[in-house]
């Protein structure tokens, strides 16, 4: 589940961090990946997004780190590239 925090409170899709499901989905196993969205629009970044999340949830290293691993194991790269950056996130 790709989300962004920025974007689904500027939208008005959630009304308020504490009502987004993105931390119900990470708990119950589900891929998340944290993304900027329409950086133009909401003029914001992905360590933004990250510092967000984290100011909110209060999550640890370990939470990002498997975010970070199902957004690779998702993307577009090649399976070269996936292999590579998934070792260095172990």
């Amino acid at each position: 589940i790709e989300t962004n925090l920025s974007s689904n409170l500027g939208t008005g899709v959630v009304p308020s961090l504490s009502d987004h499901p993105a931390k119900l989905f990470l708990d119950q196993g589900f891929s998340i990946a944290l993304n900027t969205d329409d950086r133009l629009m909401f003029n914001n970044t992905l360590s933004e997004e990250y510092f967000m999340f984290l100011d909110h949830y209060q999550l640890d290293l370990a939470a990002f780190k498997q975010m970070n691993q199902y957004a690779m194991s998702a993307s577009f790269a090649s399976e070269e590239i996936k292999s590579k950056i998934l070792h260095d996130l172990a």
